[in-house]
This record gives structure tokens, C-alpha cells and sequence, in this order.
């Protein structure tokens, strides 16, 4: 693995999604097991440049994250040295750029 996917990784990895996850157990009845496990998909999720629609649970919790906009903002500009939007498709959401960041990783 390249430098520059070691630091995305380690990005990805020590930023606190502790809200977000408070806010799945408080707003959809998750347990604390199933959304560490969802906290853990998303992160894989979003450092996979290649994955661009994800697992439905991983969407709701992309939608959590993105709803606290000061820090989704923070997290990709950190992360990606961009915003990534998300765009509902027909078939779920995808990231509007569908490349999470192939100019990145």
C-alpha cells in the first residue's frame, strides 16, 4: 500500500464518528453491536475509491454522517481534499463522482 493510501486509511480510521453513531442508536433503535459493525462497513466504504453505491445500512449511516454537515465537510476535505457528494440513483445512492478518489488513493 502506497503512502498516500496509508495516510487515507489512517484518516478514515482515527476520525470520531461517536455522534454518528449515537445518533443511529437513538434514531433508528440500533444496537451499540450492529452499529459498530455498520461504523466499520462505512469506513471500509469510504476508503474504497472503487465502491461507489453502498450496502443499504451503510447508506443510512452515510446519511447520518452527512446531516451533521460541518463535519462530513471537515472529514472529506481531510480525508479526500474534496466534498463527495451523494446523489440517491435508481437502484439506491451512489457518490456523485463515483471515483471516491482514484486522483487521491
Amino acid at each position: 500500500m502506497d503512502d498516500r493510501k496509508l495516510s487515507v486509511a489512517a484518516a478514515i480510521d482515527a476520525w470520531d464518528l461517536t455522534p454518528v453513531a449515537a445518533r443511529m442508536m437513538k434514531r433508528h433503535g440500533w444496537t451499540s453491536a450492529k452499529t459498530e459493525l455498520i461504523e466499520r462497513k462505512y469506513r471500509k466504504f469510504m476508503g474504497d475509491a472503487s465502491a461507489t453505491e453502498p450496502p443499504p445500512a451503510v447508506d443510512v449511516f452515510w446519511h447520518e454522517h452527512i446531516i451533521d454537515t460541518r463535519d462530513y465537510a471537515s472529514f472529506c476535505e481531510r480525508v479526500f481534499g474534496r466534498f463527495i457528494d451523494h446523489i440517491p440513483s435508481e437502484h439506491g445512492c451512489a457518490c456523485s463522482n463515483c471515483d471516491k478518489a482514484p486522483s487521491v488513493l
